[in-house]
Protein backbone atom coordinates (compact mmCIF):
# COMPACT_ATOMS: atom_id res chain seq x y z
CA UNK A 1 0.00 0.00 0.00
CA UNK A 2 1.39 3.57 -0.98
CA UNK A 3 1.46 6.07 1.17
CA UNK A 4 0.70 9.53 -0.08
CA UNK A 5 0.41 12.88 1.37
CA UNK A 6 -2.47 15.05 1.04
CA UNK A 7 -1.48 17.35 -1.69
CA UNK A 8 0.07 14.22 -3.84
CA UNK A 9 -3.63 12.18 -3.04
CA UNK A 10 -5.12 15.85 -4.86
CA UNK A 11 -2.73 15.63 -7.78
CA UNK A 12 -4.18 11.97 -8.48
CA UNK A 13 -7.55 13.43 -8.59
CA UNK A 14 -6.26 16.43 -10.50
CA UNK A 15 -6.31 18.57 -8.32
CA UNK A 16 -3.38 21.85 -8.45
CA UNK A 17 -3.45 23.23 -5.10
CA UNK A 18 -1.70 26.24 -6.63
CA UNK A 19 -4.73 26.68 -9.18
CA UNK A 20 -7.15 25.81 -6.27
CA UNK A 21 -5.85 28.24 -4.01
CA UNK A 22 -5.19 31.13 -6.78
CA UNK A 23 -8.59 30.53 -8.10
CA UNK A 24 -10.19 31.12 -4.36
CA UNK A 25 -8.23 34.31 -4.17
CA UNK A 26 -10.03 35.62 -7.58
CA UNK A 27 -13.00 34.77 -5.87
CA UNK A 28 -13.18 36.60 -3.01
CA UNK A 29 -11.60 39.72 -4.95
CA UNK A 30 -14.49 39.71 -6.96
CA UNK A 31 -17.22 38.84 -4.00
CA UNK A 32 -15.83 42.07 -2.52
CA UNK A 33 -17.86 44.37 -5.19
CA UNK A 34 -21.40 42.21 -3.73
CA UNK A 35 -22.85 43.74 -1.20
CA UNK A 36 -25.32 41.40 1.71
CA UNK A 37 -23.47 38.13 0.92
CA UNK A 38 -23.95 35.37 4.13
CA UNK A 39 -20.92 33.24 5.14
CA UNK A 40 -22.83 30.45 3.24
CA UNK A 41 -22.32 32.42 0.05
CA UNK A 42 -18.92 33.39 0.65
CA UNK A 43 -17.46 29.66 1.41
CA UNK A 44 -19.54 28.41 -1.58
CA UNK A 45 -18.02 30.89 -4.33
CA UNK A 46 -14.56 30.18 -2.85
CA UNK A 47 -15.11 26.68 -3.73
CA UNK A 48 -16.61 26.94 -6.83
CA UNK A 49 -14.00 29.49 -7.69
CA UNK A 50 -11.56 27.28 -7.14
CA UNK A 51 -12.98 24.29 -8.37
CA UNK A 52 -13.06 26.41 -11.86
CA UNK A 53 -9.93 27.71 -11.62
CA UNK A 54 -8.60 24.19 -10.54
CA UNK A 55 -9.71 22.54 -14.05
CA UNK A 56 -9.62 25.30 -16.13
CA UNK A 57 -6.52 26.30 -16.09
CA UNK A 58 -4.89 24.04 -17.60
CA UNK A 59 -7.14 23.87 -20.93
CA UNK A 60 -7.16 28.21 -20.84
CA UNK A 61 -3.12 27.99 -20.33
CA UNK A 62 -2.80 24.98 -23.07
CA UNK A 63 -5.18 26.83 -25.82
CA UNK A 64 -3.73 30.16 -25.33
CA UNK A 65 0.00 29.02 -25.04
CA UNK A 66 0.96 31.37 -21.65
CA UNK A 67 4.02 30.49 -20.41
CA UNK A 68 4.87 28.98 -16.72
CA UNK A 69 4.70 32.71 -14.83
CA UNK A 70 1.66 32.95 -16.39
CA UNK A 71 -0.34 30.65 -14.88
CA UNK A 72 -1.23 31.36 -11.76
CA UNK A 73 -2.26 34.67 -13.29
CA UNK A 74 -4.43 32.11 -15.19
CA UNK A 75 -5.78 30.06 -12.07
CA UNK A 76 -6.75 33.75 -10.62
CA UNK A 77 -8.51 35.37 -13.50
CA UNK A 78 -10.55 31.60 -13.78
CA UNK A 79 -10.79 31.97 -10.06
CA UNK A 80 -12.23 35.32 -10.22
CA UNK A 81 -14.50 34.91 -13.55
CA UNK A 82 -15.87 31.48 -12.07
CA UNK A 83 -17.62 33.21 -9.41
CA UNK A 84 -19.39 35.61 -11.24
CA UNK A 85 -20.37 32.64 -13.97
CA UNK A 86 -21.84 31.02 -11.20
CA UNK A 87 -23.64 34.39 -9.62
CA UNK A 88 -24.95 35.11 -13.78
CA UNK A 89 -26.07 31.50 -13.24
CA UNK A 90 -28.03 31.98 -10.22
CA UNK A 91 -29.79 35.21 -11.57
CA UNK A 92 -30.58 33.46 -14.56
CA UNK A 93 -32.16 30.53 -12.65
CA UNK A 94 -34.24 32.76 -10.15
CA UNK A 95 -35.62 35.00 -12.82
CA UNK A 96 -36.78 31.58 -14.52
CA UNK A 97 -38.20 30.37 -11.83
CA UNK A 98 -40.14 33.37 -10.58
CA UNK A 99 -41.39 33.83 -14.36
CA UNK A 100 -42.72 30.11 -13.92
CA UNK A 101 -44.54 30.76 -10.92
Amino acid sequence: MELLTFVEQLKKLGIEIVFFIAGVGGAIVSMRQSKGLRWQDWLLNMLIGGIVATYLTPVVSGVVKFNASAVLFVAFVTGFMGYKSAEWAVEWLKKKLNKEQ
